[in-house]
């Protein structure tokens, strides 16, 4: 990221670079896992089929078509979901965009009283993000259905043309084919499905990845030609012939700039609004691509720019001048003086927060100057610092930096401020890209008339000290009363509030359900050590089997447990991320109701990741899915079997398994006396009957 040119780093949005560092990088990480499936899935599919084939024969065709069928609609799931991807992260990318925008101006958004509009443009992206989500869970419950209804219908093919053709039934065949069709099941609904749908997912996010990657990175451009010498005086020199460039991703084009300097001279470049003379800036430093002329460099010279945005990090402001040299305090002490930085009640020890924000524009203008100061380039390219100061600090910076620290520097400087002119070497004048003219003061004043027209009207243009009008605005911007955003806080937390208590007392309800044979019979059975679990499992009567088929009846009654285990921890996980959807919409009007004070306390890169943390504000629609999913399976599972309950036996059954039972069981006269029951003690699981 930081080898991007200016120029594709301005197409990249930051909510774009944000979702793609931290959701797309970790869909990517799962490919190595979710790409076997395919292939393991394909061949399980083959084999299971040859061998089907070798019992039943040309049977099993319509059961391969089957197949098929439900491989086709598999995969053409997983294009749709790429497809609903792609636009659900595209608002995604907006949403965070949005967000950090108005976290960071978070001032001005309170200044104009801005909460509220801003607040339903956010709701809007989120309803379109909503839109893709839901459209995404909506295919996922298809593939899920798939999968789920796969060996019950392929079931039903097989044995139902077996029996239409009044074949005779083999139990060896039978027991085969049921392993075999679950082993396929398992197959297409955890491995072949969801790969199909993480694949999609995938390939979206190496397109996103790879467009960021294969974006153009500065280089030093062809047309810039680098000598080896210096001139015959020993001085860095810049020579610029008819030079024009243009922004790749905008229209505009800056167009034959010429014009020389050399070191000790001060080149002032002036216009109107938009007539590129930053763009003149960013072509020097190789940011703007050329398309013609040429540039000359002395292959030692070193650039040193200042941006009109100062770029600043939270911490001191030592540390900000810094930027990662050596401290030297003479240098330090000149740097700040020459910028005319202001005295803090703490130095330059004070801390000037994130993005600087207990800084005025001015300051910051400043603190940029002096970190520039403090380098000690060879040639300086200042954007338009003086704009951001009022007159006094202009003229400050003016005599004690550029006249007096660069005076021996080469210095570029962009500046609307005409009473510093006649001071220097050349001025370069451009209007909308072109060069109208260029030479010192006194010569434009004679040959240019747009010059002199320019001059009149920039006279005495009225100025404002930034820092003082940030200042006025900040002490005087508070939102309502303690009581109100009391008030307010119970409105926008009431309904989470709610939410974990139910959680809580489902989770006690959950607990007491497991106890609830020793709450009612702690009496007769004296509590030890061991604590061993019972399931009930009524109108499961004993069958006179023994071995393998006992074995097997047990195992197709646990299924009915985990279903139920799924059902619920589904429903806790929906109910939970139910309640993170609404967070971000509580946090955006917990920001509106916040004072600046209390925002202030806080960094802002803190605030703005609680926003782009939910990295699927939605996902509890999908888990929703899952839990209707699950009670439906568990319903089926349980038709017979309509009172499912598990009862917690106290007491050691290493004694006596039987006289423990039969007491349980007098306190609880209402079971059947032909019921199986389930007993896990020492981490085992041993079935014992009523009777």
């Amino acid at each position: 990221m930081v080898r991007l040119s200016m120029g594709s780093l301005g197409a990249q949005s930051s909510g774009k670079i944000i979702n793609m560092m931290t959701n797309d990088v970790q869909t990517v990480d799962h490919l190595g896992l979710d790409a076997h499936f395919l292939w393991i899935g394909t061949l399980e599919t083959i084999v299971v089929l040859v061998i089907l084939w070798s019992h039943v024969g040309f049977t099993i065709l319509l059961a391969m078509i089957y197949t098929l069928m439900v491989i086709s609609v598999q995969i053409l799931c997983g294009k749709v979901m790429q497809i609903i991807w792609t636009k659900r992260v595209q608002q995604t990318d907006l949403r965070i965009k949005l967000m950090n925008e108005i976290v960071k101006s978070i001032h001005l958004v309170k200044m104009y009283v801005w909460e509220r509009p801003f607040q339903l443009k956010v709701e809007r992206v989120r309803r379109k993000e909503t839109f893709y989500v839901i459209l995404k869970s909506l295919m996922n419950t298809v593939k899920i259905v798939n999968g789920y209804s796969f060996s019950l219908i392929f079931f039903l093919i097989v044995f139902g043309l077996l029996w239409y053709r009044r074949a005779p039934f083999n139990t060896d065949f039978f027991t085969i084919a049921f392993v075999l069709i679950s082993y396929l099941r398992h197959t297409y609904l955890h491995g072949f499905a969801t790969s199909c749908v993480n694949i999609s997912q995938y390939w979206v996010a190496v397109q996103r990845i790879q467009e960021f990657l294969n974006a153009g990175e500065f280089n030093q451009q062809k047309m810039i030609v680098i000598e080896n010498e210096f001139n015959s005086e020993n001085k860095l020199t810049v020579d610029i012939q008819n030079l024009s460039s243009t922004w790749e991703s905008s229209s505009f084009q800056l167009r034959n700039v010429t014009f020389s300097a050399r070191t000790g001279e001060l080149i002032i470049v002036i216009g109107s609004i938009a007539s590129g003379k930053s763009s003149l800036l960013m072509t020097l430093l190789g940011e703007m691509k050329m398309i013609g002329g040429a540039v000359k460099l002395n292959r030692n010279a070193r650039f040193c720019y200042v941006p009109q945005e100062s770029w600043i990090f939270s911490d001191s402001i030592k540390e900000n001048i810094l930027f990662g040299m050596e401290f030297n305090e003479k240098k330090f002490n000149e740097s700040i003086y020459a910028a005319g930085y202001a005295n803090f009640q703490y130095g330059d020890s004070t801390l000037v927060g994130d993005n600087g924000i207990i800084l005025s524009g001015g300051q910051k203008a400043r603190l940029s100057l002096a970190r520039a100061l403090y380098r000690d380039e060879d040639i300086y390219l200042l954007d338009d610092p003086l704009s951001a100061v009022d007159v006094q600090v202009a003229r400050h910076i003016f005599e004690k930096c550029i006249l007096g620290r660069l005076r021996s520097k080469m210095c570029i400087l962009v500046t609307h401020q005409i009473q510093f002119l006649k001071y220097a070497t050349t001025i370069l004048f451009l209007d909308k890209g072109n060069q109208l003219a260029s030479g010192t003061y006194s010569q434009l004043h004679q040959m240019c008339p747009e010059f002199k027209q320019w001059t009149q009207t920039n006279t005495n243009n009225p100025r404002l000290d930034s820092s003082s009008a940030s200042d006025t605005a900040t002490s005087n911007m508070m939102v309502g009363s303690k009581y109100t955003r009391k008030v307010q806080y119970l409105k926008i937390f009431g309904k989470q509030f709610l939410l974990e208590i139910y959680l809580i007392v489902q989770h006690f309800h959950q607990l007491r359900t497991l106890t609830i044979g020793s709450s009612y019979n702690s009496h007769a059975i004296p509590p030890q050590s061991t604590q061993p679990i019972v399931l009930h499992l009524p109108h499961l009567k004993r069958l006179n089997v023994t071995g393998i088929n006992e074995i097997f009846h047990l195992v197709e009654a646990a299924p009915n447990l985990d279903y139920l285990k799924i059902d619920l921890n589904s429903l806790n996980m929906a109910l939970d991320d139910r309640g993170t959807c609404e967070l971000l919409q509580k946090r955006i009007v917990h920001l509106e109701v916040t004072n600046i004070q209390e925002i202030d306390s806080i960094p802002l890169d803190i605030i703005a990741q609680k926003f782009n943390n939910l990295r699927d504000i939605f996902l509890w629609v999908e888990k929703s899915t899952v839990f209707i999913d699950s009670l439906i399976l568990a319903v089926l599972s349980m038709w017979k079997d309509k009172s499912l309950r598990s009862f917690y036996i106290k007491g050691s059954l290493t004694d006596d398994v039987s006289k423990n039972l039969s007491q349980w069981l007098m306190n609880h006269s209402h079971l059947d006396s032909e019921d199986l029951f389930l007993v896990e003690y020492d981490s085992k699981w041993i079935t014992v009957w009523s009777q």
